[in-house]
């Protein structure tokens, strides 16, 4: 079971995500072991599979995952299987997210809403201009210097799950502005 609180939503390194990503590689891995070397013994495999897969080091790289595996000699076909545990790991986020999300009531925000990253007070006001709304994400432009601006347009925002925004009601907005060019 993923995480319940509401300060707590699922990470993909979580320990369930690791499990899951595990799960759905095995198949795939034992077919190749077998190919390779019929006779070679699969009782260590789920542990070495399981430490590769849960390592920070690897960015989910088949080639880097499929060191752990050096005893048996990796191949390219290794390399394609375990390259799928990017996109293993990003849907059992995605679904444990939405879950949790479900779970805890965690309403979205709209798009066009004035948002400020709580804690975060460098990042301004934002806006939020697309969302992810089972998994409870937005994207948000902040107003000052952390998006990337181009022709002097903002053009990128950053994904921010919602429990970490607070709204800023468009009077605030105004007032905040105000009082910051005071500062400068």
């Amino acid at each position: 079971m993923c995480r319940s609180s509401m300060n707590n939503r699922p990470k993909s390194h979580d320990p369930e995500i690791i499990a899951s990503v595990v799960e759905h590689l095995t198949p795939n891995v034992l077919k190749w072991m077998q190919a390779v070397d019929p006779d070679s013994e699969t009782e260590d495999f789920l542990d070495t599979l399981t430490e590769a897969i849960s390592s920070p080091f690897t960015d989910d790289d088949g080639y880097k995952l499929a060191k752990y595996f050096d005893d048996l000699d990796p191949d390219e076909h290794l390399v394609e299987i375990l390259s799928e545990a990017g996109s293993l790991r990003y849907d059992a986020t995605k679904k444990a997210c939405e879950k949790w999300a479900a779970e805890n009531n965690v309403q979205p925000i709209p798009e066009g809403t004035k948002v400020r990253r709580k804690g975060h007070a460098d990042y301004g006001i934002g806006e939020v201009i697309d969302s992810y709304p089972d998994a409870r994400q937005c994207v948000c432009f902040p107003d000052k210097g952390h998006g990337v601006q181009r022709g002097g347009q903002l053009t990128h925002g950053s994904i921010v799950a919602v429990e970490e925004l607070e709204v800023v009601i468009v009077e605030d907005v105004t007032k905040i502005n105000r009082v910051s060019a005071n500062n400068q």
